[in-house]
């Protein structure tokens, strides 16, 4: 992921940042499903003759929040690595729940990333897949282990529930463990809303909602997403210690009218740490809605812009506001 913006240093520069738009595309990269290299799914059979996973089964429940999953009855509960733990005493195959607070890098966990990170430490990924905008499943093998990793979050916490194997005993506990994944119920407190995911940068250190079905598209640094309908999110960042509190609305409206037609300022308000204004002007003959928020923090100014046919306003609005909710700092 690159950095974003960086360069504004000054006022002149922060409105050189009002006024630039972005075009590049870029699409999220998207996971597929696939078996451990080394070896064979076990082949599917009619479902008359698909036999059930034959074993006795425990409750666990996590602390402090809503989760629940079976666990192996015979096997020997204990904290292992600050969690809980049941260990097979016949092979030493462990199922592990680690349950900590939220991180937001979890967001942009892909495929690719995760097969690098293992092949850089000697490990292979075999296969990943997402479940929503908040879970997914990798299997992987690290030297004699194999590991069928789950993990799901919501906005304040992450938890990952690993079942690692014996390497020659993958196929063994390949349907013990998607049984025992298909137990797991959890009641987030904070779930992500439906249609949206997160988007995480590094730089600056915060997220903010990312509508699905929107193509996304990172252009010198700054993030844009735009719907079928042309409506356009736009957010950016820049290292800066100044605050909002010397921009006037003057200044403003010459920075954020430029190329735009018939730019009329409609609401405005600038505490200092925050701004928000709204505004229409005229595109291609239709008139046309910017809705703009910044923020800064004394490290930095982020920035939000909303742009859109007055005529797609109900509709593609709501969406960022909600992306605008989503968004925080770390």
């Amino acid at each position: 992921m690159r950095d974003f913006i960086r360069n504004p240093k000054n006022w002149m520069a922060l409105c050189v940042v009002l006024a630039v738009l972005f075009a590049l595309i870029y699409s999220f990269l998207s996971s597929t499903n696939a078996n451990l290299p080394s070896y064979v799914e076990p082949p599917a059979t009619p479902a008359e003759q698909t036999p059930a996973v034959d074993i006795e089964t425990v409750q666990f429940a996590a602390e402090g929040i809503n989760l629940t999953m079976s666990a192996p009855a015979k096997w020997t509960h204990v904290i292992r690595q600050g969690a809980d733990a049941y260990i097979n005493p016949a092979d030493g195959a462990t199922l592990f729940f680690h349950i900590s607070g939220y991180d937001p890098g979890v967001n942009m966990v892909t495929e690719e990333i995760i097969a690098s990170e293992l092949s850089a430490s000697g490990g292979l990924l075999g296969g990943f897949s997402r479940n929503g905008n908040s879970a997914y499943l990798a299997i992987y093998e690290q030297g004699a282990v194999d590991c069928f990793e789950y993990t799901t979050w919501d906005l304040s916490t992450l938890v990952r529930i690993s079942l690692q194997v014996p390497a020659e005993r993958y196929t063994d506990y390949y349907d013990t463990a998607i049984f025992l994944f298909d137990t797991l119920k959890w009641e987030k407190e904070n779930p992500i809303p439906e249609g949206f995911s997160l988007f995480y940068s590094s730089y600056g250190n915060f997220e903010f909602g990312v509508l699905d079905g929107w193509n996304a598209a990172i252009d010198n640094g700054a993030y844009i997403a735009t719907a079928a309908s042309g409506s356009c999110l736009t957010a950016s960042v820049t290292q800066s210690g100044l605050d909002l509190s010397s921009l006037s609305q003057l200044d403003y409206v010459g920075a954020a009218s430029q190329g735009k037609q018939n730019y009329l300022l409609s609401t405005y308000s600038n505490a200092g740490s925050t701004l928000i204004a709204e505004a229409t002007y005229t595109k291609d003959g239709e008139t046309w809605v910017n809705v703009n928020n910044i923020l800064a923090t004394g490290s930095y100014l982020y920035e939000f812009s909303f742009d859109c046919k007055q005529s797609e306003y109900e509709t593609d609005g709501p969406s960022f506001l909600t992306a605008m909710k989503l968004f925080r700092v770390f």
